[in-house]
């Protein structure tokens, strides 16, 4: 009999789930790089994993939405000041970088000149598929609200006519 999950075997299944990458999900879920293909590959292969997965994923791909949404704003609304501390520092250590705040970088170069160049995300696009997302979600929740009244509607109106389940109306 399989034992219960642990929580970094949790957490290893909910980066598989968003990442779709067995190996990253192992690493982001603090298994050793080395060998995170082989430990991935044997977490998948257990019983209990996979049910956790099947039982986890409806609501995560619910959650991606609103992370995709997340993500979006941050690119549009997001600061970069630690990307200009980035630029102007002569010598930076690895612990250092870990704590900036890069996500809205798309790209850092070094010219062979000299100096630093850095490109961030478009703001003017998240702001653009922000705005469509929420015109899409809009649209959505109005279809089901009319939707729901139309069948709301018949049901009163069939109930009214004494029309029984079955009859042909």
């Amino acid at each position: 009999m399989e034992k219960e999950l642990t929580s970094r075997e949790k957490l290893f299944c909910y980066h598989y789930l968003m990442l779709g990458n067995a190996k990253e999900a192992a690493i982001a879920a603090g298994f050793p790089i080395r060998n995170a293909h082989t430990q991935a590959a044997k977490l998948l292969s257990r019983g209990k994993i996979r049910e956790f997965l099947n039982a986890q994923y409806d609501s995560l791909a619910k959650r991606k939405v609103d992370l995709i949404i997340s993500g979006l704003e941050r690119l549009a609304f997001g600061g970069i000041n630690d990307a200009v501390t980035l630029a102007f520092s002569d010598e930076i250590n690895g612990d250092r970088i870990g704590e900036l705040d890069l996500f809205n970088v798309s790209e850092i170069k070094r010219p062979k000149s000299g100096g630093i160049e850095i490109k961030f995300f478009d703001r003017q696009r998240a702001l653009e598929r922000l705005l469509e997302i929420q015109s899409e979600i809009s649209q959505n929740s109005s279809a089901d609200s009319f939707f729901a009244a139309l069948y709301n509607s018949a049901q009163l109106s069939s109930d009214k006519r004494g029309v029984a389940d079955g009859d042909k109306v």
